[in-house]
């Protein structure tokens, strides 16, 4: 997870990933539903033509549990992006 950064004030994970176009991006975010729901789990995702931005935080309390680790994980793993 070195691309993350973990955030306090409040507690989260962030990470901008870059995509080639827009094809790879939406490409990306289907992959990426397919996990949230599967994890039951939603975070705040903003993008424009080529490029991600995603919040992980915990939906209550301090701490970013290992399901929230795992989402971040799973996303590194779909690939297709540049950075």
């Amino acid at each position: 997870m070195t691309e993350w950064k973990e955030r306090e004030r409040p507690l989260r994970l962030e990470r901008r990933y870059t995509f080639a176009d827009y094809e790879a991006l939406r490409t990306f975010l289907e992959a990426a539903s397919k996990i949230s729901e599967a994890l039951d789990y939603y975070p705040d995702m903003a993008f424009g033509r080529d490029h991600l931005n995603i919040t992980i935080a915990p939906d209550e309390g301090d701490v970013l549990s290992e399901m929230h680790r795992k989402f971040a994980v799973d996303l590194d793993a779909l690939g297709g992006y540049e950075s």
